[in-house]
């Protein structure tokens, strides 16, 4: 630690100082030195002159926030954040909070069988939702998508892996493939993610609803894709923004019909998806609401195989 330093801008500061290391240079951040708010970091040359003898010093300083209404505008915005907006930053807080060492890190393989109780039935279907099963009078139905049964199976996500924004398209390796190591290929997600883009490419999909101009359709998609894929590729930070981002999107503190305390992302749709449950607590996706009925996540565990119940 350094404890009185300025940076380029001339204020003063203290420092945290990471020393070269065989695999980075110098590495510096300077904090206010009244309220340790974040002023600038820089980085320089390590006196050994390897490996990173071409990095000169530079310093990057932070001038100026200020909250705006949207990419490219450099006006402060007047407007307060919605209710849903700041339920957005709870629950993306929250996820934060419980995701250690990091986002992502939890997330299953492809392949891997997820156990889904919904209500009062269950499915079992792999994460990416190529195959699913469930009991049907009292016999354990196992489906793939690519098998003839697939027509008359009632998937969690009906666009499935054909859903390419989810699950791009390799040449030469099938729908979704993509080289992660000799000879390996998995699915790798391409989403974007930015929440408002989201919005607009999830809302080119056709769902059935009607109020096109209000993102019905991209709610609809997100509803689908996050009780059909146990690893649906977008980062929650980016999905609950983007639901805050719905206009007329409101906020609800409801108890579900499992008699759960949820917190309801509510729109103002005549058809379609019109709310999307949260767990009060946790923030994780419990549910939707289509036309009155609840759809409610009880329980999701990762299982060995079909009929196996955590």
């Amino acid at each position: 630690m350094k404890s009185h330093v300025t940076d380029i801008a001339g204020r003063a500061g203290v420092a945290f100082v990471l020393p070269e290391t065989y695999q980075s240079a110098n590495l510096e951040i300077i904090l206010d030195a009244s309220d340790y708010s974040y002023l600038a970091q820089a980085a320089w040359e390590p006196s050994n002159g390897s490996p990173n003898s071409a990095i000169p010093f530079t310093e990057t300083a932070l001038l100026k926030t200020t909250l705006v209404s949207g990419p490219g505008s450099t006006q402060a915005d007047q407007v307060p954040p919605s209710q849903a907006e700041l339920t957005a930053e709870h629950a993306a807080m929250a996820l934060l909070n419980a995701s250690k060492p990091g986002l992502g890190a939890f997330l299953p393989h492809p392949a891997q069988w997820i156990y889904r109780k919904l209500g009062t039935g269950e499915v079992w279907a792999r994460a990416d939702d190529t195959e699913q099963a469930s009991y049907v009078n009292g016999t354990l139905v196992t489906c793939a998508r690519s098998a003839r049964c697939a027509s008359g199976t009632t998937w969690l996500m009906p666009a499935g892996p054909a859903y390419s924004v989810v699950y791009p398209p390799a040449p030469g390796q099938g729908p979704g493939a993509v080289e992660s190591g000799p000879g390996i290929f998995e699915r790798s997600p391409a989403l974007t993610g930015d929440p408002q883009a989201l919005l607009a490419k999830l809302n080119t999909y056709r769902t059935g609803c009607t109020d096109t101009a209000g993102y019905c359709n991209a709610v609809t998609v997100f509803a689908n894709m996050l009780i059909g894929y146990g690893n649906v590729g977008i980062s929650p930070l980016t999905w609950y923004f983007s639901l805050a981002d719905v206009p007329g999107a409101r906020v609800r503190h409801i108890t579900d019909g499992a008699g759960r305390a949820d917190v309801e992302f509510s729109f103002p749709f005549t058809d379609g998806v019109t709310g999307i449950l949260l767990d009060a607590r946790t923030y994780q996706f419990a549910g939707y609401m289509d036309s009155g009925v609840q759809t409610l996540l009880l329980r999701q565990a990762n299982v060995s195989g079909p009929g196996v119940r955590p």
